[in-house]
């Protein structure tokens, strides 16, 4: 056997993988709900990812009108330093939060699975967005 033998072989191999998989694909659509569910996930994803964008615009809002109020508003008898440390901690509130919660459930799901001696998995690579957890080495 020749070298263009086995090439020919191997081309005839590859088009028989790619015609099994395009009949196979044919097969489990025709049979198959996925597209539905593909369609409602995709409207609850964008209906959650919009609910967020707004609570994120309203967030920034509520920090610039706070900073404006601190700095401009009337005068409480605080430091400018006092201030900025105000206006930092409400800016990283949200980083906190969320990995307060991360760190509440996660003891919440093990404090469960132990007591209904169910197996325990970590999810450890879910680190939220804007995350403290992402500013550690």
């Amino acid at each position: 056997m020749g070298f263009t033998d086995f090439r020919d072989l191997y081309n005839s191999v590859k088009w028989q993988n790619d015609m099994v998989r395009t009949e196979s694909a044919k097969m489990r659509d025709q049979y198959s709900t996925d597209n539905q569910r593909v369609v409602y996930l995709n409207s609850d994803i964008q209906w959650w990812s919009s609910l967020d964008s707004v609570l994120w615009w309203i967030y920034h809002l509520l920090f610039l009108a706070v900073g404006y109020y601190i700095f401009y508003g009337r005068d409480r008898g605080y430091s400018a330093r006092t201030k900025i440390l105000i206006l930092c901690s409400f800016l990283i509130y949200p980083m906190v939060i969320l990995t307060l919660e991360k760190w509440v459930y996660e003891l919440f799901s093990f404090m469960y699975a132990l007591i209904m001696g169910k197996p325990y998995s970590n999810n450890t690579d879910q680190i939220p967005p804007f995350s403290i957890l992402n500013a550690l080495p």
